[in-house]
């Protein structure tokens, strides 16, 4: 469950098409992923860039500078609540800060996330300033929005725990009929924490753990102990090979999907 790191450039790729690009930057609790996508292909992918590489850039600089088609930034939740549209109020956001115990250090955001429901979600406020700073808020959505919808346009199995571990953290997500039946996320730093919090995922969806398969994606790798860990518990457990471009084959696809699927927020 170690932190994916890649550093891909297609050798297609140079600044002087930035207006044909798409950036794609991810930010994390103490550092940022990004991506450059045109159309299909994917272009660059890094990870592991410290947070003071977006206030103060050296060895980004000329990427950050060039003029985009379009910018997808994502922002990480500390805490967030789904509402269907129907329940949604904008009359009550502080309502919903407080649901959400929003302090001084946090700057809360509202947005769609699908077709049916709101995300409340609440950001650090170093990490929305950066973000503003260096691309304006106009172009942040939050950090899973891209890999919720990902998966639930590519038909959830109705038997399948769908997990993402990124950051120190696991989100776990459940569809039924195509819809979202539960979302939740977690602090999670061992197998053992995802096998502890997928089983209470189970329990919340009346699913016995043996009847559900696991399909993970984030901080994982194809030989990972965690997938025959979960195996003797779950009715399986596999990568989730889910990807929206073509890959090279340093990347694993699951390594990446929160990352690229930013490219389904663009406007």
């Amino acid at each position: 469950m170690n932190e994916p790191t890649f550093n891909y450039h297609d050798q297609a790729f140079g600044l002087d098409a930035a207006a044909d690009y798409t950036l794609l930057v991810q930010l994390h609790s103490n550092s940022f992923t990004y991506a450059v996508t045109a159309g299909n292909n994917l272009l660059v992918c890094e990870s592991g860039h410290p947070l003071e590489e977006l206030s103060t850039p050296e060895e980004l600089a000329d990427l950050f500078e060039a003029d985009y088609k379009q910018l997808v930034i994502g922002l990480p939740a500390t805490g967030f609540t789904l509402l269907p549209n129907a329940v949604y109020n904008e009359a009550d956001i502080t309502g919903y800060g407080r649901l959400l115990n929003v302090q001084s250090s946090d700057k809360l955001f509202v947005q769609q996330l699908d077709s049916e429901n709101m995300v409340i979600y609440k950001v650090p406020v170093k990490h929305a300033d950066l973000a503003e700073q260096r691309f304006g808020l106009e172009n942040t959505v939050f950090n899973a929005k891209g890999c919720v919808n990902a998966i639930g346009a590519n038909h959830p199995a109705d038997d399948t725990l769908y997990l993402n571990l990124l950051d120190g953290r696991i989100d776990l997500l459940y569809f039924r009929y195509g819809k979202i039946r539960y979302y939740n996320s977690f602090e999670c730093a061992t197998a053992d924490d995802v096998l502890y919090f997928s089983a209470l995922a189970a329990k919340a969806i009346n699913m016995e753990p043996a009847d559900l398969h696991l399909s993970i994606s984030g901080a994982i790798e194809s030989d990972d102990e965690l997938l025959s860990k979960a195996a003797a518990f779950f009715k399986a457990a596999e990568l989730n090979t889910l990807s929206l471009f073509a890959l090279p084959r340093e990347i694993e696809a699951q390594q990446i999907l929160s990352l690229t699927a930013l490219s389904l927020c663009a406007l």
